[in-house]
């Protein structure tokens, strides 16, 4: 998507592509983001005290601005979205979403009393030998900017969109004991401990079998996980079997999986492989699992 440097005020849209490779984990990961001098200006001293709130933490948008009265975050494939219910939308012309550096990420117009500013979306390349890719709204102060008529003889409203959560491992199983999943599929699950919703974006795996040193990349449709709630990241059959069933040899599978904006979580799983049968592996001790960039440095 086109890319541009110009601040909001110039009404140019501008998306942070986020690549989950390279530099690219640390960035979704949750690193940290200065704003610049187009960050958001203050609320007018007309606001009420509950729009004034939200400077620090996650503040929902709804406690935010008389104009919004729900929010959710909603997945539809590789598109994660934040949903708002809306309240007089006939008063609103458009609500704009600026990233942390104050330049505009996407806009929404109100219909029939709903907006859906997109958040995050991704391809999976999966017929070309590109890697997976997602582009997401950066971490930490963000802001959501509501468009007011001129009828309304108000000040446009700019609310605090302040995204930092976190993710832990809770096991690696298999997907037998998960619902929705392939029983042969081996399943990471995590579980949200931050204070809003996030999704699990691109695996990065490695030491997989016929797998090369470097790792590969794998996307699945995004599942939103709502704090103090798991979700799964799915590592299909044919990515920690292979092609066949070993030898019978232990390997320590390696996955990279980055949420959005939270920390990133690398977790390594020994499997032992058999030498016939349709499972063709058993999963052997605890997973290893070490955290980086956690979303509170934002």
């Amino acid at each position: 998507m086109t890319q541009n440097p110009h601040s909001y005020s110039d009404r140019i849209d501008r998306r942070t592509a986020l690549t989950l490779l390279g530099g690219g984990l640390t960035a979704l990961a949750g690193c940290s983001n200065s704003s610049s001098s187009g960050s958001p200006a203050s609320p007018s001293s007309g606001d009420s005290a509950g729009r004034q709130s939200g400077t620090e933490g996650w503040v929902p948008p709804e406690e935010q601005s008389e104009y919004i009265t729900d929010s959710s975050f909603v997945v539809d494939g590789l598109e994660l979205s934040l949903e708002l219910e809306l309240q007089n939308s006939a008063d609103i012309v458009t609500l704009d979403l600026l990233d942390a550096r104050g330049n505009e990420y996407t806009l929404a117009f109100p219909k029939q009393d709903k907006a859906t500013l997109t958040l995050a979306d991704g391809a999976n390349n999966e017929y070309s030998e590109d890697s997976p890719e997602v582009e997401a709204i950066t971490s930490g102060e963000n802001t959501i900017v509501i468009n007011l008529t001129e009828e309304t003889g108000k000040d446009d409203e700019r609310i605090h969109l302040r995204l930092g959560t976190s993710v832990e491992v809770q096991r690696v199983t298999w997907g037998e004991s998960v619902e929705g999943v392939d029983k042969h599929d081996l399943v990471i699950v995590l579980k949200n401990t931050g204070p809003h919703p996030t999704s699990p974006g691109i695996i990065q795996y490695a030491n997989v079998p016929g797998d090369d040193a470097s790792g590969q990349t794998l996307s699945s449709e995004f599942s939103v996980i709502k704090p103090d709630k798991t979700g799964a990241a799915v590592i299909p059959l044919e990515i920690w079997k292979g092609i066949g069933c070993g030898d019978g040899t232990e390997r320590t599978l390696e996955f990279t999986i980055p949420s959005f904006w939270a920390n990133t979580l690398r977790v390594s799983q020994t499997v032992t492989y058999s030498t016939s049968g349709s499972d063709c592996g058993s999963l052997t001790g605890s997973p290893t699992v070490a955290k980086s960039t956690d979303s509170k440095s934002v």
